[in-house]
């Protein structure tokens, strides 16, 4: 079972970035399935954690494509990683301070913001 899927919709025009966006698919399908089988929250805290990192690697490669483009949506493409990275870190706190997290609105959220991000944004590097 899979969370998220690459198609050829979500296809960007650079294939480091979709190999990326593929690594990080699938560390979200591994933490989504993690989520289906109940394990531990320290274990998906950890999945999750990961996924963030994985994401992070990808956000700081992309601006340094970004920076150098002379795109009048750079500006808004930095700041839409930047509130998604916001957020993923209130889930973090979240999961450090062992407050409860609804799976399912995460999983929703990265999944909207992820697939719109592609479309609106990467796909126009």
């Amino acid at each position: 079972m899979s969370f998220m899927n690459f198609t050829p919709e979500i296809n960007v025009n650079n294939e480091s970035l979709n190999e990326q966006h593929r690594r990080i698919f699938k560390t979200l399908n591994i933490l989504f399935r993690s989520i289906s089988r109940n394990e531990s929250s320290s274990d998906i805290r950890t999945l999750f954690e990961n996924f963030v990192c994985n994401f992070l690697r990808h956000t700081i490669y992309e601006e340094k494509i970004i920076n150098n483009m002379p795109d009048p949506l750079c500006e808004n493409h930095i700041d839409d990683h930047a509130m998604f990275l916001g957020r993923m870190t209130g889930y973090m706190e979240s999961f450090e301070n062992e407050e409860y997290v609804s799976y399912s609105v995460m999983l929703n959220f990265i999944n909207n913001w992820f697939i719109n991000h592609i479309i609106t944004f990467d796909q126009s590097i």
